[in-house]
């Protein structure tokens, strides 16, 4: 029993809610394991931004290439010979247009955009989904990232079962996935000025 209670507590404390993440992040309410989700992720476009050429821009700065997600689950040991049977799976994910409405100072256009961090000494790739609306009306002018997904593009060993809600916890590294959002942010934000 003594051992038990500080790995449950462990448990619990890998749910907490990364102190890092920046203050445009909104984030769900906490779920029965105290988890949280991004639930948007909100840039302010000043007014030296044009307001003529949102659906341009997020045609030209938002990807929706199409990714493949892959892992090894199925490999084995084999029973007689005791070699190592790599078994690679993948699917291919994503894809299509991404642009979804537009008009002359609004348009939200689909997309995904990766990046790579280190765990240890491993290089982990992460694919992040997302919608981006574009408002470029002068009271109201801004650049909102909702539906964030994440997957991990290689899982090895484990099953990859492929996005789910980017997580808020520190282990589900919300602060990379922001940075991989801001980078598109600033893209769209470059064609707007007319960089």
């Amino acid at each position: 029993m003594t051992l038990s209670l500080p790995i449950l507590l462990a448990g619990c404390a890998t749910n907490a809610t990364d102190p890092n993440i920046p203050s445009n992040v909104v984030l769900s309410a906490p779920g029965s394991y105290n988890e949280q989700y991004i639930e948007s992720v909100k840039f302010e476009l000043g007014t030296s931004y044009k307001q003529s050429s949102p659906a341009k821009c997020l045609a030209l700065a938002v990807n929706n290439n199409e990714n493949t997600l892959t892992d090894s689950s199925n490999s084995f040991v084999g029973a007689y010979t005791g070699n190592y049977y790599n078994i690679e799976k993948s699917r291919q994910v994503g894809g299509g247009q991404s642009l979804l409405y537009s008009d002359e100072t609004s348009a939200i256009a689909k997309g995904n955009t990766k990046g790579t961090f280190t765990f240890g000494l491993v290089p982990i790739t992460k694919i992040v989904t997302f919608k981006v609306e574009v408002n470029a009306t002068p009271e109201n002018r801004f650049i909102k990232f909702t539906d964030v997904q994440a997957a991990q593009e290689s899982t090895g060993a484990a099953n990859n079962t492929g996005f789910s809600k980017a997580g808020a916890w520190s282990g589900a590294k919300p602060v990379f996935v922001y940075s991989l959002l801001n980078k598109v942010s600033d893209d769209i934000k470059s064609c707007m000025s007319g960089s």
